[in-house]
């Protein structure tokens, strides 16, 4: 009986030490270079963290993270932020982040070496802020990404490092949205780095890059499952007709802008105008139409159709993608609409009751 209550008692011991640790490893915020460095010794088994780690280094000085270097997993958010740490090498054998990768102001930080253990960022990644970072090494091994946040890092010229990521894919009923979104970074040149991305389901926008050139690297992208296309204040960006995103322009899956960039992606007329003379999509059709008077001065246009239609919509949208006035109409040939307030150039879009889009006519207003 007396061997029997010590088993009982060394099973129960062992149980509540396993819950206390697990309990313990829930999730950590490291605000000092001490507590970095005495996490091993205090935490000798929290190789994976059940919660959120958070390195903050906002009132003090960390300059490197070797107290966390055995952490193979964290099952919530890592944020490092406000250091003074040039990479992340001490993080090597890191190989799980199941919430979001936040890389936030840290000024000397030059690149991400060190996270190369990790395949995969489902819920994805958010860098903000880091004044030095010129590319995104480190980040090579991953394929996955649930959204892509690339904001207000001074030196970033390539986003080196994600030349394996295959897909930006959202998760049904969470905050992850399988968006692109790429802005104010001033010394970004191109996107070659992304030319491997085939599929996204989010958003796809790209604004404020001065020195932004070329966007080819977004030219593989299925335009099926995008929401939305923004293009905007990229001053140097002289071409963005690429056939995916003319396609999901024509195609009408969702809003766009595109305006105040380079020469030939100027806004939307210069888009539109340089895109392939055919695109080769399922919602795609050919239907030739007339417009009648262009240029106009008159209260109304005259739209002519070669055969009628027997359910479709007429939509009418200003150089910034921005529409402007929206029609039905039923078993009709010929259509008459309404000049818009203001004069310029605008683009007519014609679709019949399946959203099938018949193409674009520029029209001039004065």
């Amino acid at each position: 009986m007396k061997r029997l209550c010590l088993q009982l008692f060394f099973l129960s011991f062992l149980l509540l030490s396993f819950h206390t640790s697990k309990a313990q490893c829930d999730s950590f915020t490291l605000s000092q270079q001490s507590e970095v460095d005495s996490f091993l010794i205090n935490n000798p088994n929290c190789t994976t963290i059940n919660g959120d780690l958070t390195i903050d280094g906002g009132n003090s000085s960390i300059t490197n993270l070797k107290g966390i270097g055995n952490v193979v997993t964290i099952e919530g958010d890592f944020l490092i932020e406000d250091t003074e740490l040039t990479n992340l090498e001490d993080m090597k054998n890191l190989q799980t982040v199941n919430g979001i990768l936040k890389i936030y102001n840290n000024d000397i930080m030059e690149a991400l070496i060190g996270l190369e253990g990790l395949c995969d960022l489902s819920n994805g990644a958010e860098i903000i802020g880091n004044d030095r970072l010129k590319n995104l090494s480190g980040m090579d091994s991953i394929k996955l990404m649930g959204g892509l946040l690339i904001f207000e890092n001074d030196s970033l010229q390539t986003l080196k490092g994600l030349e394996k990521v295959d897909s930006i894919k959202s998760i049904p009923n969470t905050p992850i949205t399988g968006t692109i979104e790429i802005g104010k970074n001033p010394q970004l040149e191109h996107l070659d780095a992304l030319s491997n991305v085939e599929y996204m389901d989010g958003k796809l926008s790209v604004f404020l890059n001065d020195n932004l050139y070329s966007i080819r690297g977004l030219r593989n992208i299925g335009y099926e499952n995008m929401k939305e296309l923004v293009l905007n204040d990229n001053m140097a960006l002289d071409a963005c007709s690429y056939a995916n995103l003319c396609a999901f322009v024509a195609a009408d899956l969702g809003l766009f802008l595109i305006v105040r960039n380079g020469l030939n992606c100027l806004d939307f007329y210069t888009f539109s105008d340089n895109c392939p003379s055919t695109v080769s999509t399922e919602e795609v059709a050919s239907l030739e139409f007339n417009v009648f008077p262009n240029p106009s001065s008159s209260e109304m246009i005259t739209v002519q159709l070669p055969q009628p239609i027997v359910q479709g919509q007429v939509e009418l949208y200003d150089q910034q993608g921005r529409q402007v006035a929206h029609y039905f109409f039923r078993n009709q040939q010929q259509l008459h609409i309404l000049s818009p307030e203001s004069n310029g150039i605008f683009w007519l879009k014609i679709k019949d009751d399946d959203n099938h889009s018949y193409g674009l006519e520029k029209i001039v207003f004065f």
